[in-house]
């Protein structure tokens, strides 16, 4: 019953905010729908060769298109993906929170202000934080000595498969994780090891399903293990320094219209890079940017803290002003990311009590977040990982009541004794 409620408070919450926003679709949107569109009407999806993002989120809106959905209907997946994010959100935190705890974290997940704004747009980063939940559920009983059954070895590493054909920078924190893990399999014992090289195997196998499209991109660029074509324009905007520039992506347009990227030559190289096909373009902007940072690499690290802050608080963005939205990120992911670091600090205490399955899903988020870093980012990119973050503060508040560290009148046990 109370899921019930989850999904039908998320539904009624992110059609009552599609109302009170406009539906244009801008930005990346306008390039997803026209791929959908193709797609739906048989052309190519890349007409140009010029791949930008894999394939499985337009070709999943183009399912809509051919089912009837008008274009201005499609931000419905999104809806619907943030929907079962909820539900797979609550149906977690079941495992090892009382219902009313479970039920009143699931709707702050569904009423966080960044989820609200991303349901009613034609976004990755939705299917991505529903897949990432889904892999949370499949992972959360994984631990030594109960290792994950064949079938859902391969259902989890599918599902992971999946998020990398949403959100690439997942690949590459797939390679990471994979390290990661071997290396710590050879420092501990038979039980863990097993279980450790387990996680290696499912995220190895990820790897592996994605390759037809890698061999499409290779086919396209002479790269092993490229996921886009064109991938040197938000490491060039990063090495960008000056008044009032953070390193965030602009349109290349956008540069005529500020002296100061025109007197850096930015504009001018920009144009000449249009000019290129789009490996020779891609080439361009990464050798100038690489020129940049090894002459000005204090300017590349202020922009990195810049892109950290908007990674996780949306601010600043270059030449424009701060706005009301920023607080709707501000505001909740300070408690978030304070929670997270607490619970971090708390881990000597914890960790014999931690799951070893949750673990990986929130050590695996972590290096998502930490892989946007060096490159141009936005706010939106790190909300995927919300869903996970809460589980991961909730089970340490869980742990921590099962300890005795903390009580219900939020006292240690020590005290209360005393009085």
């Amino acid at each position: 019953m109370c899921l019930f409620l989850i999904l039908a408070l998320a539904l009624l919450a992110h059609l009552t905010i599609r109302e009170f926003t406009d539906p244009a679709p801008f930005g990346d949107e306008l390039r997803y729908l026209e791929q959908a569109v193709a797609i739906a009407s048989g052309q190519p999806m890349y007409p140009d060769d010029i791949v930008k993002n894999p394939p499985l989120f337009p070709a999943l809106l183009s399912l809509l298109l051919r089912a009837g959905v008008p274009e201005q209907g499609l931000a419905l997946l999104s809806i619907t993906m943030m929907v079962l994010a909820a539900g797979l959100l609550f149906l977690v935190l079941r495992r090892f929170l009382a219902l009313p705890a479970a039920t009143l974290l699931a709707c702050v997940f569904t009423l966080y202000p960044p989820n609200l704004l991303l349901g009613s747009r034609i976004m990755t980063e939705p299917l991505a934080a529903m897949l990432l939940l889904l892999v949370c559920i499949q992972l959360f009983d994984a631990r030594p000595g109960n290792l994950p059954s064949l079938p859902k070895l391969l259902i989890t590493a599918a599902l992971l498969a999946l998020l990398a054909l949403t959100k690439p920078v997942f690949a590459y924190a797939f390679v990471v994780a994979i390290i990661i893990c071997a290396l710590l399999a050879v420092i501990t014992n038979a039980a863990t090891r097993k279980f450790r090289l387990r996680l290696c195997l499912i995220l190895s196998l990820a790897l592996l399903a994605c390759t037809p499209y890698l061999a499409f991109t290779h086919s396209l660029t002479g790269k092993y293990f490229a996921w886009v074509t064109s991938d040197a324009e938000h490491i060039y905007w990063m090495s960008i320094g000056g008044e009032d520039i953070w390193g965030n992506w602009l349109p290349v347009y956008e540069a005529r219209n500020h002296q100061i990227l025109i007197d850096a030559g930015v504009a001018n190289e920009l144009d000449a890079a249009a000019s290129m096909d789009a490996d020779a373009a891609s080439t361009y902007l990464r050798k100038r940017a690489f020129e940049r940072i090894s002459e000005d690499p204090l300017s590349y690290l202020r922009n990195v803290v810049a892109n950290t802050t908007r990674l996780l608080f949306n601010y600043p963005f270059s030449f424009r002003p701060q706005s009301l939205l920023t607080y709707g990120y501000v505001l909740p992911n300070m408690i978030l990311y304070l929670a997270l670091l607490v619970s971090v600090a708390l881990l000597p205490v914890t960790i014999r009590h931690q799951n070893r399955g949750l673990i990986a899903v929130v050590v695996l988020s972590l290096i998502y977040l930490c892989g946007n870093l060096p490159v141009s980012s936005a706010a939106r990119q790190g909300v995927v990982v919300f869903g996970p973050l809460l589980v991961w503060i909730a089970y340490q508040s869980h742990v921590l009541l099962r300890l005795g560290y903390v009580n219900q009148q939020g006292l240690p046990p020590a005290q209360r004794s005393r009085e």
